[in-house]
């Protein structure tokens, strides 16, 4: 029963400019060619200062009726939003001479398997900096804010920090129960040359592989990857001690590789 919404934040230091942006969607109908639509945010001009949060919907006042918001005033109507779709879809930013901002290809099966509904239920960005194509940087928006935060700073969002150390694991407990508290696991890794690809293992403390967490992927100076405490099968996983295995290739052929102890936790009621 509530209004669907696109929340869009500046990360940079600019001021930008809604008029000049566009939000578009593609749909895929096989076998027939992509399905695009385009549509500008505004037709006047509505500024978004450096660091804030915007709400796009073709009903805004729905939205609020549905979530709560700390900025009312940063709703912005949309007649001819793009409607989207909830089982899976592709959206983007655009500017008015093309020039891709941001886009992310969302699936249901992105949000939290312990939910026992997905209908109302938000997928956040975990970290500004990472991709919006890794799944791995979205999550299920957490029941202690209703859900979702329209126009706010999002539940599941982390600003992990990059240390000068070649990986950095934190928290050293999580506890992956959709809080908002420690709910993942943040792996950061820090490069003095671009162009490694990484390959990240988690173990249990029998040494038994229960995830494959990234395979093969290509990492820039800084690269960002989160763990939710799941297994391949989406199952979450028992308490324990849990080893995080790294694996770093270079250009040149050369590997490293790194280990790192973490300990997942559960709340018992």
């Amino acid at each position: 029963g509530c209004e669907e919404f696109i929340e869009i934040y500046n990360r940079s230091i600019k001021i930008l400019n809604f008029k000049h942006i566009h939000f578009g969607r593609i749909k895929y109908n096989f076998p027939n060619p992509p399905d695009t639509v385009l549509c500008r945010i505004s037709d006047s001009s509505i500024l978004i200062q450096p660091y804030e949060y915007w709400v796009i919907s073709s009903l805004p006042e729905e939205v609020k009726k549905c979530y709560l918001t700390e900025a009312e005033n940063h709703f912005i109507k949309v007649p001819n939003l793009p409607g989207l779709i909830n089982q899976e879809g592709f959206l983007f930013l655009a500017s008015d001479s093309g020039l891709l901002i941001d886009e992310v290809n969302y699936q249901e099966t992105m949000h939290h398997p312990s939910l026992n509904f997905t209908d109302g239920v938000a997928l956040e960005k975990i970290h500004f900096d990472a991709s919006g194509l890794s799944k791995n940087n979205w999550q299920s928006a957490t029941k202690d804010v209703g859900f979702g935060t329209p126009a706010y700073q999002n539940s599941q969002f982390t600003d992990p920090q990059i240390s000068i150390e070649n990986i950095q694991i934190t928290p050293d407990v999580f506890s992956p129960d959709q809080d908002g508290v420690d709910d993942l696991l943040s792996i950061s890794l820090h490069f003095k040359e671009s162009g490694n690809s990484v390959t990240i293992f988690v173990f249990n403390s029998e040494g038994q592989q229960v995830r494959h967490l990234v395979k093969n992927e290509l990492a820039g100076m800084n690269a960002l990857y989160y763990w939710n405490g799941l297994d391949e099968e989406n199952e979450l996983l028992p308490a324990g001690i849990y080893i995080i295995k790294v694996d770093v290739l270079n250009l040149d052929g050369g590997s490293n590789h790194f280990k790192e102890s973490t300990v997942l936790a559960h709340k018992f009621n």
